[in-house]
């Protein structure tokens, strides 16, 4: 008897609780489904209410995953740091979009934070994860990552079967964004590489790097011999 009792107070007090945040709940979900700028405008009158009932649709597996990703870079553009936390917990998930929607929300928390949260999911298993960790990088002109960048140029996940993956042109092309003078070798090997996109980047890199045009009217591969032969001649008079 007193069991039947309980389970009845429970369940009245759960179909309580989910009286009193269900009206909330619904009008944001209904938003979540509308453009950007409509879903932002009508969420952020809400108020803080709005924080708690985001947060807890990011990780409710019963929603669907459109819900959720937007849940989460909902949650970073209305609240911006106060979203951290879960930004970071989204970035552990064993769902790749929630991942993905963690390194894109970073982008409307601190430069640092987007900064450090996208270079470790620069390694992430998931293509399209590493590759929106590259976008927020830059997005926000992260020029401490142009270490980290190279190294993932030439990491063995950012290859398939020996063909270059298109987040190597993405990063080339940031390389190209954050270089500055004395960065010339840098680009040198980018002209050696077996994918064309990558080496048109390392063209676009010499060119900004020394302020110089080479053959440039001609083809990409005379474009690179004519670099190269730059190069070396300039590397012998810095000697």
């Amino acid at each position: 008897m007193r069991l039947v009792t309980f389970s009845v107070i429970l369940l009245f007090c759960t179909q309580a609780l989910t009286a009193l945040r269900s009206p909330l709940d619904d009008e944001i979900k209904m938003a979540l489904n509308l453009p950007i700028k409509n879903r932002i405008k009508i969420i952020s009158k809400k108020g803080s209410s709005a924080f708690f009932s985001l947060k807890s649709m990011v990780f409710n597996e019963k929603l669907s995953m459109q819900h959720r990703w937007r849940s989460l870079t909902t949650l970073a553009i209305i609240f911006k740091e106060q979203a951290e936390p879960e930004i970071k917990k989204a970035a552990r998930s064993r769902d790749w979009f929630l991942r993905n929607a963690s390194v894109i929300a970073a982008k409307y928390c601190s430069p640092s934070f987007a900064h450090d949260l996208s270079i470790q999911l620069l390694k992430d298993k998931a293509l399209v994860v590493r590759t929106a960790a590259v976008e927020t990088l830059s997005a926000i002109n992260a020029k401490a990552s142009k270490k980290s960048l190279y190294n993932e140029l030439y990491s063995p996940i950012n290859f398939k079967k020996r063909h270059s993956l298109w987040i190597r042109k993405d990063i080339a092309e940031a390389l190209v964004q954050f270089s500055e003078p004395g960065d010339e070798s840098l680009f040198i090997n980018m002209l050696e590489d077996v994918d064309e996109r990558v080496m048109y980047y390392g063209v676009r890199g010499l060119e900004k790097v020394s302020g110089l045009k080479q053959a440039q009217e001609q083809s990409l591969k005379k474009q690179v011999v004519a670099w190269k032969s730059w190069y070396w001649s300039h590397a012998a008079r810095k000697r």
